[in-house]
């Protein structure tokens, strides 16, 4: 594999990510919507098939191919058979190559009584979305066409061919492996994919689907002229040259509310995550305009006080806290008693970049800079570290 075409397809696949983002984010919930819904023992298993693959839209589905239609088909004539048949697909115990024979013949026998002569379209790739769907930190999404043209674009060598299905499996497998292996060194990437996913997609923390999400841009997005001509991705950051002000933090308001924290904190995460892949590229920018030697660097994990060690245009040492919301400038932020002891002992050199009013439509985002001590913005604690001696 020619490994400087693969990092150019992760750049481009980067420049590209919000925009391949809106059409292929279904991928990621409908692996979700199958394991929310999958149940081998349900008592009424067609009903629980159509559960399951709701989301699979065209992975499943697409002009005259119809694996889901007549999957759903069968199993409403022979229950009993396609549910044994996915109990031995999905059965890790054994050689996955051997499973997957076993499922298309026995479905194939099953095609023959019900609807001789009819397409079951039990190929490959759609017993792969099923392996997919089921151990998604194990298998890849795959099409025949797809793994031909991405091996062509990345100088494989192994070139796909019609007459050799196991063969092609196994060898998309390892290159898939291959290619996740440079997509899990790229913290920018993974940054952007962490800032998309909510608590409606498949969290993906082994990165497979992103994985088959690049192979897939590289044959569908990443060298069409329409790509090459324009500015795709990453949200424009804009700067509000003001001198921001304290906030009024007053004391907090008694009355209940119902807040799902589970899946607040991970859309926190989210944005956040976002927030400082923006100013990751933000600051790279700046600096290559400067002419200063050396990329911004992310922090060496958290609980240090900042989030982006940078520099400024005389070459100076500047560390940079990210604050981001999808709301107002005036949103309240937490500061953690780290960030803001940090920001005490280094003021000449710490900034604040709080971003804000993330626009997804017009794909923009503004943000300000509070250079100094977080101090003057801390107002009164909303929570507080307690210990019983």
């Amino acid at each position: 594999m020619n490994e400087a075409k693969l990092s150019d397809i992760l750049e481009r696949y980067k420049r590209g990510f919000w925009k391949i983002h809106e059409d292929e984010i279904y991928k990621w919930r409908a692996v979700k919507c199958f394991r929310d819904h999958w149940d081998i023992e349900a008592q009424d298993f067609p009903a629980m098939l159509v559960s399951s693959f709701r989301g699979s839209l065209n992975l499943l589905s697409s002009g005259n191919y119809l694996p889901r239609r007549m999957l759903f088909n069968v199993a409403v004539e022979a229950p009993g058979q396609v549910r044994a048949l996915f109990a031995n697909l999905f059965d890790e115990s054994s050689d996955w190559q051997d499973r997957i024979a076993v499922y298309r013949l026995g479905f194939q026998s099953l095609m023959d009584k019900l609807y001789p002569g009819d397409n079951g379209y039990q190929d490959e790739r759609a017993v792969m979305v099923y392996l997919c769907f089921r151990y998604p930190e194990r298998y890849f999404l795959y099409k025949y066409e797809m793994f031909r043209e991405f091996a062509k674009r990345v100088d494989n060598a192994y070139r796909p061919i019609k007459k050799s299905p196991n063969r092609n499996a196994i060898e998309f497998l390892n290159l898939s492996l291959h290619v996740r292996e440079a997509v899990v060194q790229d913290e920018e990437l993974l940054r952007l994919h962490r800032s998309r996913i909510t608590a409606a997609e498949y969290t993906d923390e082994l990165y497979t689907v992103l994985t088959q999400d690049v192979i897939f841009a590289a044959t569908k997005y990443l060298f069409t002229e329409r790509f090459e001509n324009e500015e795709l991705s990453i949200p424009k950051l804009i700067l509000v040259e003001r001198e921001p002000r304290p906030g009024n933090v007053t004391s907090p308001k008694l009355r209940g509310k119902i807040v799902d924290w589970e899946s607040k904190a991970q859309r926190d995460k989210s944005l956040g995550d976002l927030g400082e892949s923006l100013v990751m590229n933000f600051e790279k920018k700046k600096l290559h305009e400067l002419g200063i030697d050396g990329p911004p660097m992310k922090a060496d994990g958290d609980g240090l006080g900042f989030d982006i060690l940078s520099y400024d245009e005389y070459g100076r040492k500047i560390y940079i806290e990210v604050k981001t919301t999808s709301g107002r400038l005036e949103t309240p932020f937490v500061v953690t008693r780290a960030e803001l002891q940090f920001s005490e002992e280094n003021s000449e050199s710490y900034v604040l970049y709080r971003l804000y009013d993330f626009n997804r439509k017009k794909n923009t985002m503004q943000f300000e800079k509070w250079p100094g001590s977080l101090q003057e913005l801390c107002g009164v604690a909303q929570t507080f570290l307690c210990r019983l001696e």
